[in-house]
């Protein structure tokens, strides 16, 4: 063997694991990028359920406030659960954090799998297998809004009702 035929072997297959190479963090930089879409989505989701979930329950505990000023010192002390804001706002804002939490790691994972899978894939010389994304977990996060509305509004009827 020459010299020249190994210079050429090794050249060619330094520039096959080259390309590989590139293929391969091509794969990993995917897999970053829809990670970092997966965790934006669950975070909207959070903030738009927290933020409009605040909202009622800051509603719910003026109202409640309101309604101490006007029944008096001694009502309040009989039954100061009636003057607070309901708990099942809480308990399903709680829940919706848990079930986005949940949704976003079990996404974050399979995005990690599956980045992985390919790189090692492209790194062994197979083709790399294309899986598709499911769907955000944005919706998510509409049952705490909606328990805080609920609850909003029956504690404003409550308090109107007993204002007459």
């Amino acid at each position: 063997m020459s010299i020249g035929t190994v210079v050429n072997d090794v050249k060619g297959r330094v520039e096959g694991l080259a390309c590989q190479s590139q293929k391969a963090l091509k794969y990993s930089i995917d897999s970053f990028r829809h990670s970092g879409e997966i965790v934006r989505d669950g975070l909207q989701s959070l903030i738009e359920g927290h933020t409009s979930a605040a909202k009622e329950i800051f509603t719910s505990a003026k109202s409640g406030f309101e309604k101490a000023r006007t029944d008096g010192l001694k009502a309040v002390v009989s039954s100061p659960v009636d003057y607070l804001p309901p708990r099942d706002s809480f308990v399903g804002l709680f829940t919706d954090t848990a079930t986005v939490f949940s949704k976003t790691g079990d996404q974050l994972l399979q995005t990690a799998k599956h980045g992985f899978a390919n790189v090692k894939a492209e790194l062994r010389g197979e083709t790399p297998v294309v899986h598709k994304v499911k769907a955000s977990v944005h919706k998510s996060g509409t049952g705490a809004r909606k328990t805080a509305r609920k609850t909003a509004r029956r504690t404003a009827r409550k308090t109107a009702a007993a204002a007459k």
